[in-house]
């Protein structure tokens, strides 16, 4: 019953808060460098992804983090790197994911602080984070307020 008025009022504005469709396309700025954050944690949602993170972007370098749990097979593995690898990152950051390692041995966490070290102005940071996405939003928060 919605007019197209009210539709097109609607989508205008639609994805300004990052609450509006939390973990999708949520983007932040640090010093210059732009950080996706994305829920796409496989290979159909890295694939959706794609357009959108050739279009952000520009000339910079490319920076992509995401983690698997432990229990995935080396077939949805390999599907996923083929598709991490056709955005054409200039390094990728492999994170644990504490909780779902299922035998998989523990390692490192600073995925993103590392990732914005070597990052410069105009370089994109993509995270594709479906574990503690509301931790990685508030340790960005914070270096926003900053």
């Amino acid at each position: 019953g919605a007019s197209f008025a009210e539709i097109t009022a609607a989508l205008s504005c639609f994805g300004i808060d990052p609450d509006d469709n939390p973990g999708r396309l949520e983007r932040y700025e640090l010093g210059g460098v732009r950080v996706l954050l994305d829920f796409a944690h496989n290979p159909h949602g890295v694939h959706a992804l794609a357009p959108s993170v050739r279009q952000l972007r520009e000339s910079g370098r490319l920076f992509v983090t995401l983690g698997q749990a432990g229990d995935r097979s080396q077939e949805d593995l390999d599907q996923l790197a083929v598709e991490v690898a056709a955005l054409g990152p200039d390094r990728v950051f492999l994170r644990p994911m504490p909780g779902y390692e299922r035998g998989e041995a523990a390692g490192e966490v600073d995925f993103l602080e590392r990732a914005l070290a070597l990052a410069t102005p105009g370089d994109l940071v993509v995270v594709l984070v479906h574990y503690q996405r509301a931790e990685v939003r508030a340790w960005l928060a914070a270096r926003l307020s900053r």
